[in-house]
């Protein structure tokens, strides 16, 4: 008989500690006790409400480190002008974009989540139809 091996299907979420984060105050989330353990619950409007503001932000906002290398290009003395030229352009589509009517991209319209949810989170619903529910609102709501 062999020794028992797993590796999970998909990686462990990347690490997030370089990333910004903003906190969503929709309501509809709380912490209560089941037990010993406390246990999140999430309703289906906020669930909804993070896909909805994770797609519009995601078309029309650029990650703060994405800027600041755009910038060390511009501001690089032994950069090509034809480099420099190029982040210049994506900075101005950047400064566009951040102004919420062009968003900086026009994609094919296919949205696609990835999300983990853990054994301490509940939520009791669909989860997939109210992340799509979010989305649709963002894309109706917004020029995507």
């Amino acid at each position: 008989m062999s020794d028992f091996a797993y590796q999970p299907i998909l990686p462990t979420p990347v690490s997030t500690s370089d990333t910004g984060f903003r906190r969503l105050d929709c309501g509809g989330v709380e912490v209560c006790s089941h037990g010993n353990m406390k246990i999140v619950r999430v309703s289906p409007d906020a669930l909804s409400q993070l896909a909805y503001e994770a797609f519009h932000d995601m078309a029309f906002f650029m990650p703060a480190s994405q800027l600041d290398r755009w910038a060390d290009i511009i501001n690089d003395p032994d950069a090509h002008e034809n480099e420099r030229f190029v982040a210049r352009t994506l900075m101005q589509n950047a400064i566009i974009s951040a102004q919420g009517v062009l968003p900086s991209c026009q994609d094919t319209g296919v949205a696609e989540i990835l999300g983990w949810k853990g054994a301490g989170f509940h939520t009791g619903f669909d989860d997939a139809k109210e992340l799509s529910r979010g989305v649709w609102r963002a894309y109706s709501e917004h020029n995507l």
